[in-house]
């Protein structure tokens, strides 16, 4: 019996939530690597992928690797990456993902690399080939231009985690937020019931009129700064945030008449209306990601009306975000936002008459999601479409966050293929069911004791139960035969257990050589910094971690803290202010930012703060 059964329990035996459902799908079919269209795959690729979905992952690893190296065959670079990952080798993943990107741009599926390889950054030594092949994409007429957004916007996500604040705001521009809006609220959402009531704002908008809200009457408010990821969050806006809704207005001018598509991202709820008509809800409360939801929609020459209603309950966060794209991707011209009452005044004199087109654009791009759910429809026993379809629905948070949409689909995978140890980890990492978890881990690190990702999971989830014993005991395991770099995580378990016993020294040593393997993990440097025992050598530490994850809140704070002990209060001001470019809308830190001026003798910009906040 393995280390891990020892400390973690016994047991292999998957408990599968969907055995009734696997009764009614025939002998699993070949891999079809191709059900979202798109060219067909190598014979390369579809065998290896056949030899992983059997549980021969050695055997794959070898058909994706000879077949990569022959030239750009993007389904075998795609295989290749998730065996290395599999395998501990982070940064060949990386390599990998990005070649696939580069030879599969044309392929639907490259909107899964992508989402993949958004995930295998920031375990990867360094991004700069992703950063690089990003920056050529981009400008790639040969690349869809809705993946040429979607590129845009992982990269942008990528350089404000960085702290690269002003490139980060060039990508986002370009993607066309909605950046102007007027708010008011909150109204009451107690038992979800306020979604579907008719308050004021949707049927009268006049930003000089109180109307009755939750508690007491509310008005109309037109925030002066705009978050530069086009992200709204709304819990330190609105008392109380939680049990209530809000709505958000703005207006669209553009030069013509035409066909765009419209990209929703909320945290909540979210219902959405432009020019009086209802054209998109999301009524399924889960976290924020963007692009939950997307609609074609007919933008009026002149002046258009967006309306949200964005509405949470006690289980999420709250914010939303709108763009705005061509049907096919890419900016619609001339477009710009604006809330103020011209536009709103304008709006009302140019909405008369007005009539939408009863013909939609031709095959609008709205994502790869609804591409899988069409492809599932006529083949529910494809495997790898389930897992990635449950993949996709996890990275945009779709489906209420307490039913587990993601997590039912790799199970079905898992039932489908039960030997493959690629369906069984990423059911272990998307369940928040521990024994379950234990057990796909389990099964994986038994089946494929070679792939240090089973073992790794498994000393995580000992730390995560705070089982210190077992997990140092499964960290030095998988270190002993793994290695520093193919197990990095198990650096940082290993640390966090000698911490917790007193094990200061050693403790600090094996989160310098996590912090080397894992240079992007901000939590890693924050561990790192206060195990540190002098200010010069907390201070050479806080400043490698700023090169790599100079957009961490609690980094930046940490840095601006030590600037003002070191007596330089404008440069400690100007640095959190610099941070508010993501959320503006952070009530907290807008007050730390004008407490840093007040420190600094600057009570002007401390008031100019107070009044934006």
């Amino acid at each position: 019996m393995s280390l891990e059964h020892r400390v973690l329990g016994g047991g292999l035996s998957l408990v599968l939530a969907c055995s009734a459902w696997a009764a009614e799908v025939a002998a699993p079919p070949p891999p079809a690597l191709n059900p979202l269209g798109g060219p067909a795959p190598s014979e390369a690729a579809e065998r290896g992928f056949a030899l992983l979905l059997e549980g021969k992952e050695a055997e794959a690893y070898k058909t994706f690797e000879a077949a990569a190296q022959k030239g750009e065959d993007a389904n075998a670079l795609f295989g290749l990456a998730l065996c290395q990952r599999m395998r501990g080798q982070a940064q060949d993943a990386v390599l990998s993902l990005t070649k696939a990107l580069q030879a599969g741009r044309q392929n639907p599926w490259a909107d899964v690399y992508l989402a993949v390889l958004d995930v295998f950054l920031n375990d990867g030594k360094d991004p700069k080939p992703f950063l690089e092949a990003a920056a050529a994409l981009e400008n790639d007429a040969n690349v869809r231009p809705y993946l040429r957004d979607r590129i845009r916007h992982v990269h942008a996500d990528w350089l404000a985690r960085a702290g690269r604040f002003d490139d980060a705001a060039k990508l986002y521009e370009a993607l066309q937020y909605a950046n102007a809006w007027a708010l008011i609220g909150p109204f009451d959402n107690r038992d979800k019931a306020g979604f579907e009531t008719e308050y004021e704002p949707e049927n009268t908008i006049d930003f000089e009129k109180p109307v009755p809200g939750r508690n007491r009457p509310v008005t109309w408010f037109h925030p002066k700064l705009a978050p530069m990821n086009g992200v709204v969050g709304l819990s330190e806006v609105f008392e109380p945030p939680t049990h209530s809704l809000a709505y958000a207005v703005t207006h669209l001018k553009v030069e013509k008449a035409q066909w765009a598509v419209m990209r929703v991202g909320c945290a909540g709820a979210a219902k959405v209306w432009l020019n009086d008509r209802e054209v998109l809800q999301l009524d399924e409360y889960n976290e924020y990601a963007p692009e939950k939801g997307a609609a074609p929609v007919y933008l009026q020459k002149g002046v258009n009306q967006l309306l949200v209603k964005t509405a949470v309950v006690e289980e999420t966060g709250w914010s939303f975000s709108v763009r705005f794209s061509r049907p096919e991707g890419g900016p619609v011209e001339g477009l710009l936002f604006d809330a103020g009452a011209e536009a709103l005044k304008a709006y009302k004199t140019a909405n008369v008459g007005r009539a939408t087109p009863l013909l939609e654009p031709e095959d609008p791009d709205l994502g790869v999601v609804m591409k899988m759910r069409a492809a599932l429809k006529a083949a529910p026993g494809n495997a790898l479409l389930r897992a990635f379809y449950g993949d996709q629905m996890d990275a945009r948070k779709l489906g209420n966050k307490e039913d587990n949409i993601s997590v039912k689909e790799y199970a079905k995978a898992v039932e489908l293929r039960p030997a493959c140890p690629l369906f069984l980890m990423m059911l272990s990492y998307g369940t928040q069911d521990f024994n379950q978890a234990r057990q796909a881990a389990e099964a994986a690190a038994a089946s494929h004791p070679d792939l240090p990702m089973p073992q790794v999971r498994l000393a995580q989830m000992a730390s995560d139960s705070s089982m210190e014993v077992a997990a140092e005991a499964c960290a030095r395991a998988a270190l002993a035969k793994f290695g520093n770099e193919r197990a990095a995580e198990c650096l940082k378990f290993l640390a966090n257990a000698q911490q917790q016993r007193g094990q200061g020294a050693e403790a600090s040593r094996n989160m310098k050589l996590y912090t080397e393997q894992r240079p992007y993990d901000a939590d890693g440097w924050s561990t790192l910094y206060q195990q540190a025992r002098t200010t010069r050598e907390r201070r050479e530490i806080l400043a490698r971690a700023l090169e790599r994850c100079g957009g961490d809140s609690g980094l930046r704070a940490i840095h601006a803290e030590d600037l003002g002990l070191q007596e330089k209060g404008d440069a400690s001001a100007e640095y959190l202010a610099a941070g508010l470019r993501v959320d503006p809308f952070a009530i907290g830190e807008s007050l730390e930012v004008a407490r840093a001026w007040r420190r600094a003798g600057k009570p002007a910009q401390a008031r100019q703060e107070l009044e934006a906040a």
